[in-house]
């Protein structure tokens, strides 16, 4: 989307880098049932009945946890500048939620701008048509401007709750193809609104988390949220698991949007004993948590720098049945098993590298790992819960 970049035109927040590609991940045919379909509402909408409908909750302008404001003043000012001049915007586009609520999914720095402008949050700047409303701010503009701008009519598209889950998510990916797209992660955010993804955002953030992480919060595109969702997909029913990645993860979190107490509780626990299971194997500074092994150097190894989802996935599902103390007593033997696997097993070292989302690879990996932790007696189940073969 156009309006998400910075005033230079570099990406306007940070994203994490990592190390392995999870490939290609078209929706296949039989991914959508043929009968499904999207409904869409337009609406044409005064921007005071949008202002309205943001102060009174009914219009979700910044869903839970997505990236913050972006734009710089000029580019909310030229906005501002062209509801006056009568220059057409582009169309906003919603997501009707299944309380009743709509999220805005493109447009969101757009409205962004109208309400912090209408609450005096900033002057008028950069106007180059307009020049004498430079340095106003909303208590200044003359009566009829500020109607004109209140009146002035935005097209908009509502895509209902009744259209289902796996097109929306579909059509709002299509609508970013510029500026800085809202990632999977983000978009998920929007439509998945709910308990379980505040549980997400609980998890991310928690201290045993960021500490593997080596950072000290998480990123800000909402990517080590999708970790966490990752591994509690994983090791509820990886053996199940079937591409594509991004519709994996979002059937699991549709279907958990609502979870209880006690289930949100369970995932709590078996996530964050899980990270304590790992730190006790894998941590700074000779064996960082969640990288590849690159290479060796003397007595030592050389790890990557960047996360590795991969890794990530086999050390938190591998470690976790096993006891911490038993893991750190034999932690110098874990972590040579797994440096052997990245630098002596060409299988396994492609599979944490390339196509990661493929189920073939993905189940060589979970084998090829559970048969390494066998033979160090360490307690596992990876090879009971790779996927099936295609």
């Amino acid at each position: 989307m156009m309006e998400d970049r910075s005033a230079n035109g570099t990406p306007a927040s940070e994203e994490e880098a990592f190390d392995d590609d999870p490939g290609a991940q078209p929706y296949a045919p039989e991914d959508i049932p043929p009968d499904r379909e999207i409904v869409t509402l337009p609406l044409d909408s005064p921007v005071k009945t949008l202002l309205d409908d943001m102060k009174a909750k009914n219009l979700v302008v910044n869903p839970e946890f997505q990236r913050r404001d972006v734009w710089n003043r000029v580019q909310k000012s030229k906005l501002i500048e062209s509801l006056l001049l009568n220059i057409p915007i582009p169309v906003i586009f919603l997501a009707e939620d299944h309380d009743g609520t709509r999220v805005v999914v493109d447009g969101q720095q757009r409205l962004r701008a109208l309400e912090q402008f209408e609450a005096g949050q900033f002057a008028l700047s950069g106007l180059e048509v307009l020049t004498a409303l430079n340095k106003k701010r909303w208590v200044d503009l003359a009566p009829r401007q500020a109607r004109i701008i209140l009146n002035r009519t935005l097209r908009c598209i509502v895509i209902s709750a009744n259209s289902d889950s796996n097109l929306r998510f579909e059509v709002f990916e299509r609508l970013n193809t510029s500026g800085v797209s809202l990632n999977d992660q983000e978009l998920r955010n929007c439509i998945y609104r709910g308990p379980f993804n505040r549980l997400l955002d609980e998890l991310a953030r928690a201290p045993e988390w960021l500490r593997l992480l080596q950072r000290q919060e998480p990123d800000n595109r909402l990517q080590h949220h999708e970790m966490v969702l990752r591994f509690l997909s994983m090791q509820e029913s990886s053996s199940a698991y079937r591409p594509p990645l991004k519709k994996w993860l979002g059937d699991f979190m549709g279907a958990r949007r609502d979870a209880s107490d006690g289930a949100l509780a369970q995932y709590r626990e078996v996530f964050l004993s899980s990270c304590r299971a790992v730190s006790a194997v894998f941590f700074e500074p000779d064996a960082p948590a969640f990288r590849r092994v690159r290479g060796r150097i003397g007595s030592g190894l050389e790890w990557d720098r960047s996360l590795n989802r991969a890794v990530f996935e086999l050390q938190m599902l591998g470690l976790r049945l096993e006891n911490p103390r038993t893991l750190a007593a034999r932690r110098t033997e874990i972590i040579d098993a797994f440096a052997t696997l990245c630098l002596d097993d060409e299988e396994f070292a492609d599979a944490l590298s390339r196509a990661t989302a493929d189920r073939t690879r993905t189940r060589l990996r979970f084998q090829r790992w559970g048969a390494a932790l066998d033979g160090l007696g360490i307690v596992n189940d990876m090879g009971s819960r790779a996927p099936a073969e295609a």
